[in-house]
Formats: C-alpha cells, sequence, structure tokens
C-alpha cells in the first residue's frame, strides 16, 4: 500500500476515532456542565442487609431510567418538578449509604456558622469521594477553615460507604451527587 493511501485513509478513519471517543464522555449526554443530583446523604440514614439486597434488585430494572452513563462514568438523571416519585426513587436507590462513619462530622465544632453543597461521586469500589465544597451562605466565614473542611469531609465521603453501582455487569463511578449542610457555631 503506498503511502498517499496510508495517509488518506488515516484522515478518514481520524474523524471517526475522535467521534466515538467524543460519544464515550458523559459531557456528549449533557453538555459542558453535568448537573448535579441532589441526594440527602446525612439524613436519609441506611440500608439493613436487606435493603441491600432489595436495592440491588431494583437498581437492575432501574438503571436505564434514572442513570444515563457513558465509559466507567454515570449520571443519575434529573427530573421535572411534577415527576416527584420518580425522583424520590432514583434518590433511594442511589443516593442512600450501606454505611455511615460512627462519626459524623465531629470536628466541625470549631468552624463558622454556615451553609454549603457538597458535591461529591461514588466511586468503583461504593466509597465516596469529595470533589468540592462550596460555601453557599457565610463563604467568606470559613475560608481559613477550607482545608480543614476538605479533609474532613473528604474523610467522612470516604468512610461513608454505597453499595457499588452495577450497570450491565460493569462497576461504575456515580459522579453527579450533592447534598446541602447546614453547619451552626456551637462554640
Amino acid at each position: 500500500m503506498s503511502f498517499a493511501i496510508k495517509v488518506a485513509l488515516f484522515a478518514l478513519l481520524l474523524p471517526i476515532s475522535l467521534v466515538s471517543a467524543e460519544q464515550n464522555s458523559l459531557e456528549s449526554l449533557v453538555g459542558a456542565e453535568i448537573p448535579a443530583f441532589q441526594c440527602n446523604t446525612l439524613s436519609g440514614g441506611s440500608l439493613t442487609k436487606d435493603g441491600i439486597v432489595q436495592l440491588k434488585k431494583l437498581r437492575e430494572k432501574a438503571n436505564k431510567y434514572c442513570l444515563a452513563c457513558r465509559g466507567d462514568e454515570c449520571i443519575a438523571k434529573q427530573w421535572p418538578e411534577d415527576r416527584v416519585q420518580e425522583l424520590q426513587l432514583c434518590q433511594s436507590l442511589y443516593c442512600v449509604p450501606a454505611v455511615f462513619p460512627k462519626t459524623i462530622l465531629a470536628d466541625q465544632r470549631g468552624w463558622a456558622s454556615h451553609t454549603a453543597n457538597v458535591v461529591y461521586k461514588v466511586e468503583k469500589n461504593g466509597s465516596g469521594k469529595l470533589l468540592s465544597y462550596t460555601a453557599t451562605e457565610n463563604a467568606e466565614a470559613i475560608r481559613s477553615y477550607k482545608k480543614e473542611i476538605n479533609q474532613s469531609v473528604g474523610s467522612f465521603l470516604k468512610n461513608t460507604r454505597f453499595v457499588p453501582l452495577i450497570v450491565d455487569g460493569e462497576r461504575k463511578e456515580l459522579v453527579n451527587l450533592y447534598y446541602t449542610v447546614n453547619i451552626y457555631n456551637r462554640n
């Protein structure tokens, strides 16, 4: 095969490989900004052993309705305000942890009062991972605690165990979850 033919074939195949790589990303589903899915992680309780068994069965059927997946990552789909039952079903299947750490952010006592959004993902092994901690109220007051807050909340999420997400027989990450936390200064 001549060099010119090889170059022409490469030029023809290059756009196909770029398109398939682009289609494998979550951004190809939802655009550049992946919308966060609200979970009530701190107030939803945890699962029993029977609950975990039921959850796994129900997830098999609900994955196609509640999730959008590309590659190793999935996002929980957004639901319109008039579809409350669907939203609550998806929250109960993907937001409730199997195990909480024994202490829930016990070291927050010295932090200034504030409200924050905690964006996290559930990794393939079922542990949580902090992606961002953004104060929505009184942000200036916690600026000096930012490193401590990230370490504490990161540790809390890492020690929180969720049932690993399995879609079509493969473990996936659930990458667009968040909850809101209100911290009250108890000093």
